[in-house]
């Protein structure tokens, strides 16, 4: 192999994957592909220190959250409270609408009372009012009207 690593060569070799024979003989003998390698290794190296040197503490974080909290009984009382009134306040909405889902009447109970009007009753007068030929509002076009003068010139059919 004539030509230097390129730099997706460089970055599989610093991941720990297998080069081809080529370009790893080839690293074998050129200086100045071993020392890119080198440097971009110490370049990684250094950038994920400074990464972890710019990390918060987060133990000391987490233990000053913890002094700022107050430890008085009573403030921890009220915090509580401040939860405690919405949630029974959902609970009993809940249990309001349990109530009126359960205690609604069903169409089968308004059917069964006896006060409403049966099924075969109104189905007999659809029957009868699809059996009317005479449709109101519709009269230009009813059957029954002979001629059409006449219906304009009297108004009625």
């Amino acid at each position: 192999m004539n030509r230097h690593l390129d730099d997706e060569q460089i970055a599989t070799l610093l991941i720990g994957a297998e080069l081809e024979p080529e370009a790893r003989e080839h690293l074998e003998v050129c200086l100045d592909c071993r020392g890119k390698v080198a440097s971009t290794a110490r370049l990684i190296e250094l950038r994920r220190r400074s990464i972890d040197d710019g990390a918060p503490d987060w133990k000391r974080q987490h233990a000053a959250v913890l002094d700022r909290l107050p430890v008085d009984p009573a403030s921890t009382a009220a915090r509580r409270g401040r939860w405690l009134r919405p949630l029974i306040a959902a609970a009993a909405a809940l249990i309001v609408v349990a109530v009126v889902a359960v205690m609604r009447p069903r169409p089968a109970e308004i059917a069964s009372n006896g006060s409403d009007i049966a099924v075969e009753d109104i189905l007999a007068e659809v029957d009868a009012l699809l059996a009317d030929d005479s449709i109101p509002g519709f009269e230009i076009i009813d059957p029954g009207v002979d001629e059409l003068e006449s219906f304009v010139s009297e108004g009625t059919s």
